[in-house]
């Protein structure tokens, strides 16, 4: 089976929920709808096309998912902290378990 990287991206955020549970935090914080607020059950995706006015430029695109993962790192950062647990977390770690 061929790993896109939309599927890579997807495996990412479902590991960083997983051990946002494990370490008890449930909640995401602002959603997951570009940082911007909305419930991931209430985001409409919508296709754009080359040249359509709506299309962010690139730039914004890429700040936006800096900022994602910063926010994601910060959250999983206050686990550990709220936990005790003063260790970086590490995707390749085996010490680290596995959400229930």
């Amino acid at each position: 089976m061929t790993t896109t990287l939309a599927d890579h991206k997807d495996d990412r955020k479902t590991w960083i929920r997983e051990q946002l549970a494990v370490l008890g935090h449930t909640g995401t914080g602002t959603g997951t709808g570009g940082g911007q607020g909305a419930a991931p059950d209430r985001v409409v995706w919508q296709l754009l096309h080359p040249g359509d006015p709506a299309t962010p430029r690139r730039e914004h695109l890429l700040l936006r998912a800096v900022a994602d993962r910063h926010r994601w790192r910060a959250q999983l950062d206050a686990a550990h902290a709220a936990r005790g647990d003063p260790h970086p977390v590490s995707a390749t770690d085996p010490g680290m378990p596995h959400a229930a």
